[in-house]
C-alpha cells in the first residue's frame, strides 16, 4: 500500500487532511453472496479520503469526513 498526503491545522476555523492511496493486494478474500461462500483472488484499490474540521468555540468543534475507492479484481478467472 502507499498513501501520500497532506495536513493544515493553522487556523482554528478551518484544518483537514487530504490524501490517495494505491494498494495492490494478493490473495485478497471475497463473498459470492450466489454460493454462500468465500473466495482468493487479486485485487487493485485506488482511492482519496477528504477531512475538514473547524473549531469556531472553545466548547464546539466541527468536523466531516469523506472517501472514494475504486477496488477492482485484477488477474485471470475474474467473476
Amino acid at each position: 500500500t502507499n498513501e501520500l498526503g497532506l495536513r493544515s491545522s493553522r487556523h482554528a476555523l478551518l484544518g483537514g487532511s487530504v490524501a490517495g492511496y494505491y494498494s495492490k493486494v494478493k490473495n485478497d478474500l471475497l463473498y459470492d453472496p450466489v454460493n454462500f461462500t468465500n473466495f482468493n483472488h487479486d485485487s487493485e484499490k485506488l482511492g482519496v479520503e477528504l477531512e475538514l474540521n473547524s473549531r469556531p468555540h472553545e466548547l464546539v468543534e466541527l468536523f466531516v469526513n469523506s472517501a472514494y475507492s475504486d477496488s477492482r479484481l485484477s488477474g485471470e478467472h475474474i467473476l
